[in-house]
């Protein structure tokens, strides 16, 4: 992670590091108010004349004035707010999970959403309403195929110590509650948290002897491990493994929903945290998650 780290200690911008990815020093301009970019002839598009040590507002304003329209705006906005979230991203990963950093995956991710953004700009520009009308559906629970069931499981975490809250709920495809689990647990990290809500629905459905489910959840990151051969942080290493060795035995598939599509889970697993959840919710639902399940009917 020091090669995503460091400032000025290159050979000029041919670095024999070719890293080619503009890389922010620990003084990013989102959180320390002055950025110190590096440039590595990245493929990523940004010009040279704009590197400098001026303050995040400066630079906005010279990159707003050398566009010509609006879209050109937004493009190089949501670049630059792209790359300093895969920076920051990989930077957290390295400094509190110690999880090792590979800055060519890095520059992957950081291209690849690059021009995803750039698509969505796009087609939002062509057909506004296509837009609009697919975010909203994605922003809402999706009911699974007509006899069918899924699985949506979510994790919160208590705001002092390592106590953390698994929620996971299994619902039919018109919405209705048919059972679920909750669970307390202490975990080292975020990543080892959600993975282990994963893991935990996978053992849910096995023990109920289902297989072929869908099983949900707003962690994309660890969603990423499920369906992937990545190695994973070695905190989550057993916890993947079986998710992975489970979901190939009993046909499982592992998909990424907005949090607003896993409000129920959410909700679930934020009450338990706090006590709030009384022990027999399955059958008798507090008003809240009656509300939520309504909801999550009507779509369906």
């Amino acid at each position: 992670m020091a090669n995503l780290s460091f400032s000025g200690r290159i050979n000029g911008f041919l670095s024999p590091m070719i890293f080619k990815f503009l890389i922010l020093s620990h003084r990013t301009a989102t959180f320390k108010g002055s950025a110190r970019p590096v440039w590595f002839g990245c493929d990523l598009g940004y010009l040279l004349r704009f590197i400098s040590s001026s303050p995040a507002t400066q630079w906005t304003q010279a990159v707003l004035k050398s566009c010509p329209n609006d879209r050109h705006r937004r493009e190089r906005l949501g670049e630059a707010a792209t790359i300093g979230w895969c920076l920051w991203k990989a930077h957290n990963e390295w400094v509190f999970n110690q999880f090792e950093v590979n800055p060519m995956q890095v520059i992957r991710q950081a291209s690849f959403l690059r021009r995803e953004g750039c698509s969505v700009v796009a087609l939002a520009d062509s057909s506004p309403v296509s837009v609009n009308s697919a975010v909203q559906i994605c922003n809402r629970w999706t009911p699974p195929p007509h006899g069918m069931f899924k699985v949506n499981c979510d994790t919160s975490f208590a705001s002092k110590g390592k106590k953390t809250s698994l929620a996971v709920i299994l619902q039919d495809w018109k919405g209705h509650l048919i059972d679920g689990v909750v669970s307390i647990v202490h975990t080292s990290s975020v990543t080892q948290g959600e993975a282990r809500a994963i893991w935990l629905a996978c053992m849910f459905l096995q023990a109920l002897g289902l297989s072929n489910f869908q099983v949900e959840s707003d962690c994309k990151s660890v969603i990423d491990l499920c369906v992937s051969e990545l190695v994973p942080p070695w905190e989550c290493l057993a916890y993947l493994s079986d998710i992975r060795s489970t979901g190939q035995a009993s046909s499982f598939s592992f998909s990424w929903v907005p949090r607003a599509a896993n409000s129920v889970a959410h909700w679930l697993a934020s009450s338990r945290i706090q006590d709030a959840l009384p022990l027999d919710w399955i059958r008798n639902p507090p008003m809240y998650l009656r509300n939520l399940l309504v909801s999550d009917s009507l779509v369906a």
